[in-house]
């Protein structure tokens, strides 16, 4: 990563620093609050009187991010937490059963919480054999297209 700090020079502030500003970071409310949208046009002020360049950038993927999260996240956090089993990590049970999977699910009830274990089925669901084409993979492919959008903003600033 580029020094940012290091850049910046006492005497003349923010001269030769270039911003990028996603017009579509503005959209109206209740998605943006007015102000957090006011504080933002402000620092970019900031910015602005120090000697910044400041450029309205396109990112035409923005309204597909949240979807794209509620996607992948899940899916994730239930690959990475399957491990907690109660079997290799987490705690044990007081009590035994003899059914191998009926210890195993106690141990990771126990484990996880609530929240975490609701997103983890619907993580584990959404990236199951017949949902990872129709969803995670079509989030992925999502994804790929707003790393894109910033890979093709910021090339142009280097």
């Amino acid at each position: 990563m580029p020094d940012y700090v290091g850049a910046l020079d006492a005497t003349n502030g923010l001269s030769g620093i270039r911003v990028g500003v996603p017009r579509e970071y503005f959209i109206p409310a209740p998605s943006v609050q007015p102000e957090v949208a006011e504080a933002v046009r402000a620092a970019i002020e900031v910015m602005h009187s120090l000697g910044a360049q400041v450029h309205e950038v396109s990112l035409p993927h923005t309204d597909d991010g949240l979807p794209v999260y509620y996607l992948i996240a899940p899916a994730e956090a239930s690959a990475n937490l399957a491990r907690y089993d109660g079997v290799r990590y987490g705690s044990a049970l007081e009590e035994r059963s003899e059914a191998m999977w009926e210890t195993i699910a106690g141990r990771a009830a126990r484990a996880l919480a609530a929240r975490s274990s609701d997103g983890s089925c619907w993580g584990h669901m959404r990236s199951a054999p017949g949902y990872y084409d129709a969803y995670y993979l079509k989030a992925q492919q999502v994804r790929t297209l707003i790393q894109a959008d910033f890979d093709a903003r910021s090339a142009r600033w280097t």
